[in-house]
């Protein structure tokens, strides 16, 4: 880990800060900022921020999530910035972050290149700090999904339902038969999932907007309407499903996205990028997704079948690319769908997500979008990462 020298011999070394004096009044000067937090806010004044250690691609020890929600202005005080991250498991455990000015801090935040005084709310906190996900279920429910699509949809309710008792949490669902999108569930609570998958048998689960529910939503007409643009895959397509909830969804403000997605098969595009793996490969000149849409774990259920050799670019991929392109993980089942979705790492994810919150300074404009830089180190070396998340909208 490098080190970072500020004018009039201030330095930055394993996230302590050192002084030393360039002129009589120097130490006092920097004394008077010591713990001169907002009094508006309660959050540490960016002149306290200090700069992030430098931490080189050999020197990280994990990888960042790659998504963020978009950043907001708290609508209890209009001087507070916030955004959420899943939470971070590095070296087996769930991390805890402690932010400026804190005895034990590491983690850094900046802004467009400027350093921000952060704090920040971990886990079972977030429940008082107003931590929100929101989870969509892509799910493959063509012919060879009949044999797991009874199990599938049970284990998403039960999982779902566990969820809601401990977090701020609320689902969606997308469904497709080969090329074209056939179901969906816009973005609600667990009660109107179950009725939702409910109202079917079978694969047929998924395969509705919710007309067979006793009580239809409002949008189910809109949904069915909108998804007549998305029937031009060349099959059984996670990436078609993916980007139809991403434009048709009303997610929430501040809400970080999760999307898991069911399959036994390949993702078929059809040739089209849009569709593809690559659409979420932010080094692909297919790339089409952005930091604060989500991360997407995958759950695959033939045992008989390698994904790893799917390699066929827009036309035969391997679905487990759309986890590895964005920060989430893979989890390998039978057509008997034999798990929990305990053991994905989305639950700790969410159950250990972290809300940072800012000072908001003129520079911040609601509606304009900005780079934020995370940086996390522990003095001792065990633990340093660090990401750039670009373009992320701040919202009033």
């Amino acid at each position: 880990m490098k080190t970072r020298k500020l004018l009039c011999g201030l330095f930055i070394l394993a996230g302590a800060t050192l002084f030393t004096a360039c002129d009589g009044d120097f130490n006092d000067r920097i004394a008077n900022k010591i713990n001169s937090g907002n009094p508006q806010t309660n959050i540490p004044s960016d002149e306290v921020a200090g700069l992030a250690p430098v931490i080189t691609e050999q020197e990280k020890t994990f990888d960042m999530p790659t998504s963020i929600s978009p950043m907001q202005v708290d609508t209890e005080n209009k001087g507070i910035g916030r955004f959420s991250m899943a939470g971070i498991n590095a070296n087996g455990e769930w991390l805890e972050l402690h932010g400026t000015e804190e005895t034990n801090q590491n983690v850094w935040l900046e802004i467009n290149g400027k350093p921000k005084g952060v704090k920040v709310y971990n886990g079972e906190e977030n429940l008082l700090s107003k931590a929100k996900a929101d989870i969509v279920f892509l799910v493959d429910n063509s012919g060879s999904m009949s044999e797991e699509a009874n199990k599938l949809a049970e284990e998403i309710i039960r999982w779902s339902d566990k969820l809601s008792k401990t977090m701020d949490v609320q689902f969606g669902c997308v469904g497709i038969d080969h090329d074209y999108i056939n179901g969906a569930l816009n973005i609600t609570d667990v009660n109107t999932l179950s009725d939702y998958l409910n109202a079917r048998s079978g694969t047929s689960r998924t395969s509705h907007y919710g007309e067979s529910m006793t009580t239809p939503p409002a949008d189910y007409e809109t949904l069915k309407q909108n998804a007549k643009n998305y029937t031009n895959a060349g099959g059984e397509c996670g990436g078609i499903m993916l980007h139809y909830a991403d434009e048709n969804f009303t997610f929430r403000d501040g809400a970080n996205r999760f999307y898991v997605y069911f399959t036994d098969e390949e993702n078929q595009p059809g040739g089209d990028p849009r569709w593809s793996v690559e659409s979420v490969n932010k080094l692909s000149e297919y790339y089409n997704w952005d930091a604060s849409k989500g991360v997407i774990y995958t759950v695959f259920s033939d045992q008989y079948s390698t994904p790893e050799s799917w390699t066929n670019t827009l036309y035969w991929e391997n679905p487990y690319l759309f986890s590895t392109y964005t920060g989430g993980m893979t989890l390998a089942t039978n057509s008997n769908f034999e798990i929990s979705l305990d053991e994905l790492p989305i639950t700790g994810a969410i159950t250990q997500s972290f809300v940072f919150t800012f000072n908001v300074t003129p520079d911040l404009i609601a509606g304009n979008e900005y780079d934020v830089v995370i940086t996390i180190y522990y003095p001792d070396g065990s633990i340093a990462s660090v990401h750039r998340y670009e373009n992320i909208k701040f919202m009033n």
